[in-house]
């Protein structure tokens, strides 16, 4: 089994166990109205004033970071680096005692992961690797998932993220 399969196996194995402990059985879809009137909000907030001049600052950070390390001459230490950093990281997980691991711990690991995963497609405005496709794909089972805890990113088979 490849390693992203078993990353999804266990995501998918932990979102059925979060299921099982639902104290009631139409949480999922209360979850799901829930989620869909929040992210209701979030669309139309985004076309908000403040929120359109928060994106534009936001695009012009990436300008700084795709003008600054966007070139030639730093693609192949860019690539050398990302995947120095995956090497680093994987012999660290097999570290990590589970018992030990809090959920804010997990999560700075995952916003780590995340913006060095953005900052590198961004500095060279393709996936780390040229067999690689990144972004953010659902999480298999439809919009929310198999799981009443929303839709999350899931690894392709290629390794990378995929949209």
């Amino acid at each position: 089994m490849e390693t992203t399969d078993r990353m999804n196996a266990a995501y998918a194995r932990f979102m059925a166990a979060l299921d099982e402990a639902a104290a009631d059985s139409d949480l999922k879809q209360r979850a799901i109205d829930a989620y869909n009137a929040y992210a209701a909000l979030l669309a139309d907030a985004s076309k908000e004033p403040a929120v359109i001049e928060v994106n534009r600052a936001f695009e012009a950070y990436r300008a700084v970071i795709v003008g600054g390390l966007g070139g030639a001459d730093s693609a192949e230490r860019i690539r050398s680096a990302y995947q120095r950093y995956v090497a680093d990281v994987r012999a660290a997980w097999a570290e990590i005692d589970p018992a030990m691991l809090s959920p804010a711990d997990l999560a700075a690991i995952g916003q780590n992961l995340t913006y060095l995963a953005w900052l590198v497609e961004t500095s060279l405005g393709v996936a780390a690797t040229p067999e690689q496709d990144t972004g953010i794909a659902e999480a298999p089972g439809g919009e929310f998932g198999t799981s009443l805890w929303g839709s999350m990113s899931v690894l392709t088979d290629s390794g990378g993220i995929k949209r």
